[in-house]
């Protein structure tokens, strides 16, 4: 499981963020990144996974683009589409 944090809380360091061994330039401390969390799941009851542990109240869990997510990679927060009324 991922959930975006942002980049000054998720102990992820610079090193992770540049690719090909290059110098990448600083990370904005506000970037969210996704970090990977070990969970430990319960029963599934109908369509819901009960989750037992490895997540806080707050965690905002990563729900597109899962198949290219790495850990510490920087995501961008998608806004939610407005719902018909």
């Amino acid at each position: 499981m991922f959930v975006a944090t942002p980049f000054q809380k998720s102990g992820c360091d610079a090193q992770a963020q540049s690719e090909g061994g290059s110098e990448s330039p600083p990370v904005d401390p506000n970037q969210l990144v996704a970090v990977q969390k070990l969970l430990r799941l319960g029963k599934i009851i109908g369509n819901n996974q009960e989750v037992l542990e490895g997540l806080q109240l707050g965690d905002r869990i990563v729900t597109a683009g899962i198949l290219q997510v790495q850990n510490c990679l920087p995501i961008a927060e998608v806004a939610p589409k407005p719902t018909d009324s």
